[in-house]
């Protein structure tokens, strides 16, 4: 957003994305609803309205008013304060506070607020190391790649909602071999579109950004690899969440941190902007095993205890 002309206007920024990400919990909440019961068309026609409202407000903005940054949060804001007050309006039709369902919610929910907050340390801090390289066209390149590379995750987002409640469903019944393969299609699924934009990268991002930085497709390359870890560790985390152990969660991302901190020094250091793209890729490979290492202790105990 600096370099769109907002500068030294932080705390309207802060302002406008808080608000956005409040505004937004209705919308979401409202695709939950919709999940749960299973009513893909309504689905569909949420999204599809939440996508073309944005574009609406943005086009108006950002290209007719020219706001640059302003217009892209005024923009997110806008949408989220009209889509989410229409979603709570029809999700709420009496308010109640149930304080012991209230009480439950916040033990359970805690560790994985604090979990949330830590992805700084997987999606950010790379780019704070690394602007102290002091290589202002790399850096470019490589916020590009980054960008770029981010749209792909909406696959990811897109299939792991859709099919969230299957796993939680699965998790209810201890169906092991369901849970498999909810989680092997999902995955396999979401590697599709990343791998067809790997082999066409430079030609994708020749065309995205008008040929003017089709050498950030180096980059793109790589950090396309890091939706596929990135998907790969959401799946493990939803199944240690469906079986209840949100501290676990918490604790995985304590350990991941920690992993993943040192892991960024030590490949920026040595292989700079390149060791920064596979550190994006290593660091959910890391969180995935750790993950993943837990699954398999409580399956095997449980067996244990049952026989």
């Amino acid at each position: 957003y600096l370099n769109m002309g907002f500068s030294g206007q932080h705390g309207a920024r802060f302002y406008l994305s808080f608000s956005t990400i409040f505004f937004n919990n209705f919308f979401q909440l409202k695709l939950i609803d919709l999940k749960m019961k299973r009513d893909a068309k309504a689905f569909f026609k949420y999204n599809l309205f939440n996508t073309i409202f944005y574009s609406i407000i943005v086009f108006l903005l950002v290209i007719l008013l020219k706001l640059g940054a302003l217009g892209f949060l005024t923009s997110s804001l806008l949408t989220g304060i009209i889509v989410g007050l229409y979603c709570f309006f029809k999700l709420v039709k009496k308010i109640e506070i149930d304080k012991a369902i209230l009480k439950d919610a916040l033990l359970f929910c805690w560790p994985l607020i604090i979990a949330a907050s830590m992805n700084y340390f997987f999606m950010g801090i790379d780019r704070a190391m690394l602007e102290q390289i002091n290589d202002n066209y790399n850096l470019g390149l490589y916020n590009v790649a980054f960008g770029i590379t981010g749209y792909l995750a909406l696959f990811h987002i897109a299939i792991s909602q859709t099919f969230q409640p299957d796993i939680f469903q699965a998790v209810a019944a201890n169906n092991k071999k369901k849970i498999i393969k909810i989680v092997g299609g999902i995955n396999l699924l979401n590697a599709i579109p990343i791998i067809a934009f790997i082999a066409f990268a430079p030609l994708v991002i020749k065309i995205l950004t008008f040929d003017r930085f089709t050498e950030a497709s180096q980059f793109a390359r790589i950090l396309a690899l890091k939706n596929i870890t990135t998907c790969i560790y959401f799946s493990m985390s939803s199944i240690i969440i469906a079986y209840g152990y949100s501290r676990v969660t918490l604790l995985n991302k304590i350990t991941g941190t920690v992993i993943c901190v040192v892991m960024f020094k030590v490949l920026i250091s040595k292989y700079g902007f390149f060791g920064a793209a596979w550190g994006q890729v290593l660091s959910f490979f890391f969180m995935s095993a750790i993950s993943s290492m837990f699954l398999i202790y409580k399956f095997k105990t449980r067996k244990s205890a049952y026989l």
